[in-house]
């Protein structure tokens, strides 16, 4: 209370605040916004910042596990009448990610949330503002473009078809209520930030692509993911951009094997979604080679359409790419482990655990996996020179994800060593 200035310890005519301890690992702190001496209403300045600083340093005085501080990269959650409204809409559960009767129930999804999902996959896949509204509108969204006084585009809102308020007018969605990355500005510096694939298939093109044609770019995006993962445990290049990129293609990865379902590519995807951002600033204004090449492999995987994971040759690239995002996500969630964003390591290293028992990965038919396997274990053995080692010795493994299913290990490949 001292802290954010609510009640400072030398002024008697402060809020008054109480707090209460009803259980045995929390308290509750309430304080009345109203000064005492004059009954004005006080405005704190920055107190969410202020209280989690002073939580930090309590954590520490106390050896609690430390949490982590604000850093701006959470997406906006859905409000409680956004949930109840969906409760209603859709009823009280609908089926898991597996989509059929063997899924285990799941909370409905939220207008917010299933549009942050299908923007974010489309922002992936597309390379410009107009393919990627009209993609949009190709999904069944509602879509508002927000045009200047001389025509230029400068900014865009999305709903989903027959979501209304009381009045009867249809609820929409600005992309920066969606996500911090998702405002046309940001979305206009991503599709920036990396050339065309040199290999392209045209939309128009979809229904002729070949079984060869989605074999060579799933292989093409495996090689893209290596080289990332090497230049990001050498530290040649920089995290953030590695990590956003990577983002993009995990999104397309999780569209053309799930498609709109809300599959296991799609809750990868989701649970990673935060440890792509930059704090404060959402996401590099500049990136470097190796997340250029993730970024033109996601462009190019998402002109693919769907993966049927028919076929030997097929398959077993959709298994190899699965793996090499599991150990570069691995990386990623170690880099942030040794830069203290704690919400970020979790958020990739639980991203991790869920791609190395993706169902594509642990019903393989394929035996010849060591290679895969192999790389897999070298990732979660000794830190490499980019991982979170300190002189103090290495960091604790980063938490859990608190949101996501704590993943089992895939059973063993091959003959044991």
């Amino acid at each position: 209370m001292d802290r954010t200035g609510i009640a400072p310890t030398d002024d008697s005519g402060g809020c008054r605040w109480i707090a209460v301890r009803h259980d045995e690992n929390h308290i509750h702190l309430m304080a009345t916004l109203v000064r005492q001496d004059t009954t004005r209403r006080f405005h704190p300045k920055n107190d969410f910042t202020v209280v989690r600083s002073v939580c930090r340093e309590w954590e520490t005085k106390l050896g609690l596990t430390l949490t982590a501080g604000v850093d701006k990269t959470a997406t906006p959650a859905a409000t409680r009448g956004e949930i109840e409204k969906a409760a209603r809409r859709d009823g009280p559960h609908r089926p898991g990610p597996g989509g059929g009767g063997g899924g285990t129930a799941t909370a409905v999804l939220p207008s917010r949330v299933r549009l942050r999902q299908i923007v974010s996959q489309t922002a992936a896949q597309k390379r410009g503002a107009p393919e990627f509204l009209d993609a949009l509108r190709a999904e069944g969204l509602r879509v508002h473009e927000n045009h200047g006084p001389d025509g230029t585009l400068r900014g865009y809102a999305v709903g989903v078809s027959g979501d209304t308020d009381r009045k009867g007018k249809q609820v929409l969605f600005g992309g920066r209520t969606l996500a911090p990355d998702l405002s046309l500005p940001k979305l206009l510096q991503r599709w920036d930030s990396a050339p065309l694939p040199e290999v392209t298939i045209t939309p128009t093109r979809l229904s002729a692509v070949s079984p060869a044609d989605k074999v060579t770019g799933l292989r093409t995006g495996r090689a893209a993911v290596e080289h990332a993962r090497t230049a990001l445990a050498s530290g040649t290049e920089s995290a953030d951009g590695i990590a956003h990129a990577t983002a993009d293609l995990l999104g397309s990865v999780a569209r053309v094997t799930d498609g709109l379902e809300a599959g296991p590519g799609a809750a990868a995807a989701a649970v990673y979604d935060r440890a792509a951002r930059t704090p404060d600033v959402v996401h590099p204004s500049e990136w470097g080679n190796a997340a250029k090449g993730l970024r033109m492999a996601s462009w190019q995987i998402g002109m693919m359409g769907m993966i049927s994971g028919k076929g030997k040759d097929q398959n077993a690239a959709t298994v190899a790419l699965l793996l090499a995002l599991a150990a570069l996500i691995a990386e990623i969630a170690a880099s942030r482990q040794q830069a203290h964003r704690l919400h970020q390591a979790a958020a990739a290293s639980t991203t991790s655990g869920l791609l190395r028992t993706h169902p594509t990965v642990v019903a393989d038919p394929v035996p010849d996996l060591a290679e895969g396997w192999r790389r897999h274990q070298q990732v979660h053995q000794q830190p490499t020179q980019g991982r979170a080692a300190t002189a103090q010795g290495t960091q604790r493994p980063p938490a859990q994800h608190p949101n996501a299913p704590r993943p089992t290990e895939p059973p063993r490949r091959g003959p044991r060593r």
